[in-house]
């Protein structure tokens, strides 16, 4: 698990899993601990290196929208969250598998 605190109220936490068909599950939590909204929160992340889209139809946002990479392409996965009261966390979910060459 990695973790990390902006500074300015939002963290953010990656935990990846591996399934037993190998496949990675990427969750990202991300939580206002601050005392004021977050106002048009959008979290930009990309499939990690060696690694392709698995499964896009099940990638989830807990709030707002995520788009992710076609299913064995790699690329931007962008959540569009929008706000994020004082307190309120959420969660973002994709998966990948290996790039075999």
């Amino acid at each position: 698990m990695l973790k990390y605190d902006n500074g300015e109220g939002l963290t953010f936490k990656r935990t990846i899993s591996i399934d037993e068909r190998y496949l990675f599950t990427v969750k990202d939590d991300v939580t206002n601990i601050g005392s004021t909204p977050v106002t048009g929160l959008v979290i930009n992340d990309a499939t990690p290196a060696n690694t392709v889209s698995w499964n896009a139809a099940s990638a989830t946002a807990s709030a707002g929208t995520v788009t992710v990479p076609a299913d064995g392409t790699s690329g931007a996965v962008t959540a569009n969250i929008g706000t994020l009261g004082p307190g309120a966390s959420v969660t973002v979910r994709f998966s990948v598998r290996i790039n075999f060459p």
